[in-house]
């Protein structure tokens, strides 16, 4: 809670402290004692303001870190739950949505955590940007209750478009809203392309991670660390740059009621995607293959025979 702002200090009116002083005091010594005297209360008023407006400041950094409030930046993507179960639509090029329950891509969870973490520490600004219909509104609406400022969808048919084309549309805005750091998840889970966010950063011409696990930032300038097969890779380099999140990276907040609530209340804007034509077509879609039905092979040591024959030849699993 903040402080009730602090009264100016009393000063001494000239001729009452003249009265007031002893007869061996002259009125020029009793003048200059009074002067001294407002001007050290001025002094330590004004001291004691700037202690309190500093210790009240939201964003103050650690030990030898300079204050740096940033425009911070969050692609996102509406996606369907991992656990739903999936049918292909009757075109064949694309899933029935018929009983699908849409959700935020898992992994840009990770990334508006990172965001709102970056805002915490540094100040700014998040903005959480997605490209596809109206019913994303909902997703955005659940940044929002997690933290983010303002949301802003992109409306487009996105059923046949591709990374290429989401990519320079996202670039576009990004250089236009100003942003200076993009989260965004390494993947989304339907698509499974890992693009995005590297394409974004050599169109803008930043700096990149990818498959971020850690990641620290001061003065401008970040160290990253991923994992890679059999260890860990540690990055430096310095802002603007994109960094795709992973699973480990930290643990997303769930939006209170709170949250919720105030997330009714922030600007959420909605204007017409301009996207290229894709440079990519879905050819096709095809279900796994059923499971067979299992099989009993026998009994006792007479089966083992004709089990090893299967696990070769037919299921080739050794």
């Amino acid at each position: 809670m903040a402080s009730a702002p602090m009264a100016a200090p009393r000063k001494l009116r000239p001729e009452r402290a003249v009265a007031s002083l002893k007869g061996d005091l002259d009125a020029s010594r009793a003048l200059l004692w009074i002067g001294a005297r407002n001007r050290l209360s001025d002094s330590i008023w004004s001291f004691r303001h700037l202690a309190l407006a500093s210790t009240e400041h939201p964003y103050q950094t650690g030990p030898g870190e300079t204050e740096l409030t940033m425009e911070i930046l969050v692609f996102v993507k509406r996606v369907p739950a991992t656990d739903s179960k999936i049918k292909v639509g009757a075109d064949g090029k694309q899933i029935d949505p018929a009983g699908v329950e849409y959700v935020l891509n898992p992994y840009d969870e990770f990334a508006v955590e990172e965001a709102l973490k970056t805002k915490e520490k540094f100040g700014g600004e998040v903005t959480v940007l997605t490209i596809g219909s109206a019913d994303a509104q909902k997703e955005l609406r659940t940044c929002l209750a997690m933290g983010a400022d303002k949301a802003i969808l992109l409306e487009a048919d996105t059923s046949s478009v591709d990374a290429s084309s989401i990519s320079k549309c996202l670039a576009a805005k990004a250089k236009e809203l100003g942003a200076q750091i993009i989260f965004c998840g390494k993947q989304a889970v339907d698509g499974d392309d890992a693009q995005v966010g590297v394409r974004v950063a050599t169109l803008l011409g930043w700096a990149c991670v990818s498959d971020v696990s850690s990641l620290e930032l001061s003065d401008g300038a970040f160290v990253a660390t991923r994992d890679i097969e059999g260890g860990k890779e540690k990055i430096e380099g310095k802002l603007p740059a994109v960094l795709t999140c992973q699973k480990g990276l930290n643990e997303p907040r769930y939006p209170n009621l709170k949250g919720i609530m105030a997330a009714k209340k922030k600007p959420l804007e909605s204007s017409p995607a301009s996207l290229e034509s894709a440079a990519l077509r879905v050819a096709g879609l095809t279900p796994p293959p059923a499971r067979p039905a299992p099989a009993i092979l026998g009994e006792g040591a007479a089966a083992v025979d004709l089990l090893i024959d299967k696990l070769k030849n037919e299921a080739k699993v050794i």
